[in-house]
């Protein structure tokens, strides 16, 4: 089967997710529920933006470019809310969301031979980082805590610390054509339709056992 077939299942998770919930459960979902819809929302909208741009020949990168810079704002968004701290975390967003503008607006895209950006390998370790460090807050706390809210953040680091490792030489995914790259793409596409579909049932579980905690309604 064509690799290009099989990333339709990507946006085809993304929409089953943003319909059902929005058919189901939205009016039910706020704070961080609201947050993870808007991100699956965001990521289908940038999909199908990626593929319109392929039909009408032209370069679709920047798509990884906008990936980023919407993963990077909503992780810190998601973290803050279940506990994070503050001050360092938003350096350090503040820190990858300039790294990323400015890879933009200074790569040449369309020099695919020797384009390697760094941007969104360097996104997925600040998430990693800041979902780690959050671990490490609730580890040390006598403070009971959700266990959903756990699975989120470990699959958050699961999936981004993959994101990063994959998405790192760039360069050879996009311009070597070899069974070894087709095996890469065909895992990334594994990877984010598990976890867009995680994510999706997270939203909906959250819809169902709305309560308020120390942290607002999660």
């Amino acid at each position: 089967m064509n690799l290009y077939v099989l990333t339709y299942i990507v946006p085809a998770i993304l929409a089953i997710g943003v319909i059902g919930i929005a058919c189901l459960s939205v009016k039910k979902v706020n704070g961080i529920g609201r947050i993870l819809y808007s991100y699956l929302f965001l990521n289908l909208l940038i999909d199908l933006a990626s593929r319109t741009m392929v039909i009408l020949r032209e370069n679709n990168l920047y798509a990884f470019s906008f990936s980023s810079l919407l993963d990077l704002t909503v992780y810190f968004l998601v973290f803050r809310s279940l506990g994070l701290g503050k001050r360092a975390p938003a350096f350090m967003t503040f820190v990858g969301l300039i790294y990323v503008l400015a890879e933009t607006y200074y790569l040449d895209m369309s020099d695919y031979e020797s384009l390697q950006p760094y941007s969104k390998s360097l996104c997925a370790l600040i998430i990693v980082t800041m979902g780690i460090a959050l671990l490490l807050k609730l580890m040390k706390s006598d403070e009971a805590y959700p266990r959903r809210h756990i699975s989120l953040i470990l699959a958050s680091i699961t999936f981004f610390s993959l994101e990063m490792i994959l998405l790192l030489p760039f360069n050879f995914l996009i311009n070597v054509d070899s069974n070894l790259t087709l095996y890469l793409w065909l895992l990334r596409i594994a990877f984010m339709s598990m976890f867009y579909a995680y994510i999706t049932s997270y939203i909906y579980s959250n819809g169902r056992n709305r309560k308020r905690s120390r942290y607002g309604f999660l």
